[in-house]
């Protein structure tokens, strides 16, 4: 007989133990129930900021590294370099004149005027002097050699005129526009004035002896024209043959690059304070106001600096921009796909790039700035300067106003520099401001 048929007796009463209840058998998850599933930041294809996790509530994907932004592009959120702004115009301007002209070097004085030197189709190089509005104020021959444009440069003085370098001659120009003084140079790649309004130049002059060439010299001009010194790269300092870049701090000391991989410092009589091995062989030179200096060079296909491998990219050969401190350590490098371009130190430390590229068989000129920290913070395609192929490429030049930049070249057809469109009746130069 089993305990369920078992009645005990007990003082009376009577107890009958409870009926065991058996546990039913276990059953699998209903998976037609309408339970939510949370996704995760992996499935949303999201590396960072926040997201809905499909069930309601909030998923955290990360955050971004510093000078990086999380860009949302739909199915895909990412960390990246943020999208750069354009740039204000200030003001466009073009000098009308029958025939082709190119601008080929702008810069501004003291005063807050705009000078730039325009060349027409038969190399006549000529000055024009602009309004902090960009007005013309005037227009004033210089002289040349006649044999055709190599480089022209310009700088101010500190009387309100400017240094001209066109076509092998250096001359000094006065406020009004009258020539004060001039010389023959020979070619000349750097020209910087000083505190007591000198003028140093870089000059190539060409000769070979022996299949071994030597063609650098600097030349230090007084305000009067008197030349002061003349320093040879191969005979006169330590370096190689050629200098290369040029720019003068407060304390007119003078910086250059040579040939060899060298950065030479000199004093105002030029001799030699210091030299030291350079990050690269610097084609542009421009100090900046920490007191480290932007250097340019060219590399083929990939460069090492300071640990760290740059790719030229799809070119074979890219430029690279270098940001070098008071301590002489790397603080940062920019890469410039293939193309011609120009650099520039603004009063707060930007760096403008002005690049002349290629684009659907056209020349395509562009402007950059590059933050202190080397992030690119502003980009605009200024308009294509040429689409011919009978010519070489379109002269440009660059140049810092304050925290604003002026740029100089030359434009067929259409071209919008911020201002709204702008047309050329044939090859006109054309000089603008642009800022922020």
């Amino acid at each position: 007989m089993g305990l369920a048929g078992l009645a005990l007796a007990c003082g009376g009463g009577t107890y009958e133990p409870a009926p065991v209840e058996e546990s039913p058998p276990a059953r699998p998850p209903d998976l037609t129930s309408n339970a939510c599933i949370p996704r995760t930041c992996a499935e949303l294809q999201r590396s960072c900021g926040d997201a809905q996790d499909g069930c309601g509530g909030t998923l955290s994907c990360g955050s971004c590294a510093e000078g990086q932004e999380c860009q949302d592009r739909g199915a895909v959120a990412a960390c990246g370099a943020p999208e750069p702004e354009s740039f204000t115009a200030r003001w466009v301007q073009h000098t009308p004149r029958p025939g082709t002209d190119w601008a080929c070097s702008v810069t501004a004085d003291g005063a807050g005027l705009t000078w730039v030197v325009v060349v027409d189709g038969d190399f006549h190089p000529a000055l024009h002097k602009l309004d902090a509005q960009g007005q013309l104020l005037g227009t004033f021959p210089l002289p040349a050699r006649g044999v055709g444009i190599y480089q022209c440069l310009l700088a101010p003085t500190r009387e309100g005129g400017v240094y001209v370098s066109v076509d092998g001659v250096l001359s000094r120009v006065a406020s009004e526009g009258a020539v004060q003084w001039q010389v023959d140079t020979g070619d000349v790649d750097g020209l910087v004035v000083d505190s007591e309004d000198a003028a140093i130049i870089n000059t190539q002059v060409p000769w070979c002896y022996f299949e071994r060439c030597s063609n650098g010299y600097l030349t230090r001009y007084s305000a009067s024209g008197e030349r002061l010194w003349k320093r040879d790269a191969s005979t006169s300092l330590a370096g190689g043959d050629m200098f290369s870049g040029l720019a003068v701090d407060a304390q007119d000391r003078i910086y250059t690059g040579t040939d060899d991989g060298k950065l030479l410092v000199l004093s105002r009589s030029g001799e030699v304070l210091s030299e030291r091995r350079a990050w690269v062989q610097a084609g542009q030179l421009a100090l900046t106001p920490e007191g480290g200096y932007i250097a340019t060079s060219g590399f083929y296909e990939r460069i090492t600096l300071g640990g760290q491998v740059f790719e030229a990219g799809g070119a074979r050969y890219a430029g690279i921009i270098v940001s070098v401190g008071p301590d002489d350590a790397l603080r940062w490098a920019h890469v410039v796909p293939e193309g011609d371009y120009r650099v520039a130190v603004s009063a707060a430390g930007q760096v403008g790039v002005l690049r002349l590229t290629h684009a659907e068989g056209c020349e395509l000129l562009v402007l950059e700035e590059l933050s202190p920290s080397g992030a690119l913070q502003r980009r605009r395609e200024l308009g294509r300067p040429s689409c011919r192929t009978d010519r070489g490429s379109t002269p440009f030049a660059l140049a810092p106003v304050g925290e604003d930049w002026l740029i100089a070249s030359s434009f067929e057809g259409t071209f919008d520099a911020g201002s709204g469109p702008m047309t050329s009746d044939d090859w006109d130069a054309w000089v603008m401001r642009l800022g922020r």
